[in-house]
């Protein structure tokens, strides 16, 4: 059975053009931690499912911090005890194992890693960001935060930098790289930053003790608050699209929430999973996700009911890689 230990969105969606999806995951053979890619045919009914091997660990320690998607770029980033890696991937096609194009080690575990068309970023667990370029050029890096709390970059190439009481704006271009441009204030609390959606970051404020979380979407040109929406209890996984954004409480409930310029944040469609899902993408309004016992679901958001279970197909993964076997009787899976 895989075994995904990731607490962010590893569905990775190219946007322009056709849409493609990626997942890094582990999978556990012979007592070595097995990285491995999935591509766009990983959850189809074909028999050539796309599963790559990219790198063997021996030992459990290795965990997936981050992954990105940039076009034919995949970035892959995996912690280890004290140190981690990033293993930048590239492929022309989803049906071919993709080349690992560079790999770079460091002295502290990663937070973050983007994909730009000069480079890729990385944050590590001291808030210490670096720039390194795909030609292995030294690397530019400076510390951004005294409470890194997270951060993200988006597609315009603004890096936002959340702590405990304030949030930055700093620049990533090569004059006045990580230099910082606008500063706001915020109430002390505790933020997850989804990502960027029509040109609005999204963040999870965290509810202190009882209270729930809320989403706030922020404008990022002039970096101001634009909408909120609070929910009784907590987030436990989001999902982030083109337009919105996939929710999924603690006690089940999952909501397909549109992002908009004009009202904010809009429940399109609602339904609810018995399973815990570490990571989710749709499609109008049909979900895949991945769940935390390595099973893959897929079928319409509004006809998962309480009862009903999750619709749609259920694919069992199994220690094999490049093999995926398809079944709906729990008691045929692997433990």
């Amino acid at each position: 059975m895989i075994f995904c230990r990731n607490d962010r969105d590893i569905f990775k969606r190219h946007t322009g053009g056709k849409c493609r999806r990626a997942l890094f995951a582990f999978t556990v053979e012979s007592g070595e931690a097995v990285l491995i890619f999935l591509g766009d045919r990983a959850f189809s009914s074909e028999e050539d499912q796309n599963f790559f091997e990219i790198k063997r660990f021996s030992g459990k320690s290795a965990v997936i911090a981050d992954a990105e998607q940039l076009g034919g770029y995949f970035a892959c980033a995996v912690n280890f005890k004290r140190r981690s890696r990033v293993y930048i991937l590239h492929s022309g096609s989803s049906e071919k194992k993709p080349e690992i194009a560079a790999v770079r080690d460091y002295e502290r575990k990663i937070r973050r890693v983007f994909l730009s068309d000069e480079g890729f970023t990385v944050i590590t667990d001291n808030a210490f960001c670096y720039f390194e370029s795909y030609s292995g050029e030294k690397p530019a890096y400076r510390k951004i935060s005294n409470d890194l709390q997270d951060a993200y970059i988006s597609r315009e190439g603004k890096l936002f930098v959340f702590s405990g009481k304030e949030a930055d704006l700093l620049s990533t271009s090569d004059d006045n790289r990580l230099k910082v441009e606008q500063r706001i204030s915020l109430p002390k609390a505790k933020r997850d930053i989804c990502g960027s959606i029509d040109g609005d970051l999204v963040v999870i404020s965290r509810g202190r003790g009882g209270s729930g979380d809320t989403l706030i979407s922020f404008d990022s040109i002039i970096f101001e608050e634009k909408a909120r929406m609070p929910f009784r209890g907590k987030i436990e996984t989001i999902g982030v699209e083109k337009d919105g954004l996939l929710v999924q409480l603690g006690e089940g409930t999952i909501l397909d929430i549109e992002v908009t310029e004009d009202t904010g944040f809009h429940i399109r469609r609602s339904g609810w999973s018995a399973s815990k899902f570490l990571s989710m993408t749709s499609d109008s309004g049909y979900l895949t996700a991945l769940t935390e016992d390595g099973r893959s679901v897929c079928g319409a958001i509004d006809l998962m009911l309480p009862g009903v279970g999750a619709g749609g197909r259920k694919r069992i993964f199994i220690t094999t890689v490049g093999k995926v076997s398809p079944s709906d009787d729990h008691r045929s899976e692997k433990k």
